[in-house]
């Protein structure tokens, strides 16, 4: 069975490969929380932890686990919405800027978090819309203005702390 017609219309088609990455990461996070809930065991020991050696491999897996269903759901939306206007948006550049967000802040949380497990995909998050914000508005491309505006409305929490 192909995903893609032939003939679909390219943007169509852009549309569609903007969702291939942000949904495997989101089977990954609801997957990983499963496992975790019914093998009854404790992942967050996969999170990082600040100036430890034990805590680097943490940068990697610490988007994959979450402590409980509420942070889940709310690291879901925001990944997802945010992700797929990354991937949309900027689509040339989009898994390099992914990998760094998700590499970057974590180290910063290694370099700079309290002592202690952190976990959750709230950094990858934070990181994806202060670029989609930032770079809107730097680039001063119309689309991406609308993408930036998009962001503050629905994510302005994340600025604001209200």
């Amino acid at each position: 069975m192909l995903i893609f017609k032939k003939d679909m219309d390219i943007h169509k088609r852009l549309l569609y490969h903007a969702f291939v990455i942000p949904v495997l990461f989101l089977f990954l996070f609801w997957f990983v929380f499963f496992v975790e809930l019914f093998s009854q065991t404790d992942f967050k020991v996969l999170g990082v932890f600040p100036l430890h050696f034990k805590g680097l491999l943490g940068i990697i897996t610490m988007p994959f686990i979450h402590g409980d269903i509420k942070h889940l759901l709310a690291n879901s939306v925001a990944f997802g919405v945010l992700s797929v206007l990354l991937f949309s948006n900027y689509r040339h550049v989009a898994s390099k800027v992914f990998v760094y967000i998700w590499v970057i802040s974590g180290l910063i949380l290694w370099f700079i978090g309290r002592q202690n497990w952190h976990i959750e995909a709230s950094s990858v998050v934070y990181g994806i819309a202060f670029f989609l914000f930032l770079s809107g508005l730097l680039l001063k491309k119309t689309p991406l203005v609308a993408t930036s505006l998009v962001v503050v409305f629905l994510y302005g929490v994340i600025v604001t702390g209200k």
